[in-house]
């Protein structure tokens, strides 16, 4: 309670605890209590003149004064818990920031990583591609001068049988043309009528039977090239083929990995 001795307590009905001083005051009057009692008077009117209107405001304000300061120590609290938050808040930043870069930095040595194994994958890749394609060359070349030297020879020994042929042809005709005790030369063309000559042709001209005899054998290697000319040729597609799916097949695995890493 507000302790107030004067009239605008009086007026404003403050009250106060009764006290032995209060009641010496009240007995015995001296010229000091008349002068402060002037002197609260003068500091009620001054007061009135300045306050406004309602009689009420004093006391409402001396009452309202301990909200007051609950008001500032709430404000102070506030402003104490917005710096500690603000101040939070900048540590919670700068940790995010922290993290963020560090899982930025592992991101980025891990995008390496994958970068440099899936350029060792596919330089493997192309490695092996170029070592498929010599070994294939290779294969073909390899191929291709068998055959060259198979019809090498068979054209040598072709040639061989030609010239066994004329020779063989040369004798027979000197044999036939030689007479039975006569010198060595051509019968004169007029012994002999065109049709005797024609049969004498014909006896001296190898048999067809013996002509197909003779080809059986170059036929047999024109067939056999055609056969070889075919497996290699289905051969080498089939060489393509698996490695048209090796490269896919290790093209996938080395997805998976990379994946799965």
């Amino acid at each position: 309670k507000f302790k107030h001795s004067g009239r605008l307590g009086k007026e404003l009905g403050a009250s106060q605890s009764p006290n032995r001083t209060l009641l010496e005051s009240l007995q015995y009057r001296t010229q000091k209590q008349n002068y402060e009692a002037g002197q609260h008077k003068f500091f009620e009117e001054n007061m009135r003149q300045k306050l406004p209107e309602s009689s009420n405001h004093l006391m409402e304000s001396m009452h309202l004064r301990r909200f007051a300061e609950r008001q500032y120590k709430a404000e102070t609290a506030a402003q104490r818990a917005a710096a500690e938050a603000a101040e939070a808040a900048l540590q919670e930043r700068d940790t995010r920031r922290s993290t963020l870069q560090g899982k930025l930095g592992s991101a980025r040595a891990g995008k390496s990583q994958q970068l440099a194994r899936d350029a060792a994958v596919h330089a493997a890749l192309v490695k092996r591609k170029e070592d498929l394609e010599k070994e294939e060359l290779r294969v073909e070349l390899a191929l291709a001068e068998a055959a060259r030297r198979r019809r090498g020879e068979q054209q040598q020994h072709a040639s061989l049988d030609v010239t066994r042929g004329i020779d063989a042809f040369e004798i027979n005709m000197k044999r036939l043309l030689k007479g039975d005790g006569a010198e060595e030369g051509l019968t004169p063309a007029t012994t002999h009528t065109p049709l005797e000559h024609q049969a004498k042709l014909r006896a001296m001209a190898t048999s067809t039977q013996k002509l197909l005899e003779d080809s059986a054998g170059y036929m047999a290697g024109v067939r056999a090239q055609r056969a070889d000319d075919v497996t290699t040729k289905r051969e080498r597609e089939a060489r393509r083929r698996r490695l048209v799916v090796d490269q896919a097949a290790a093209a996938a695995e080395a997805e998976r990995k990379a994946e799965a890493e």
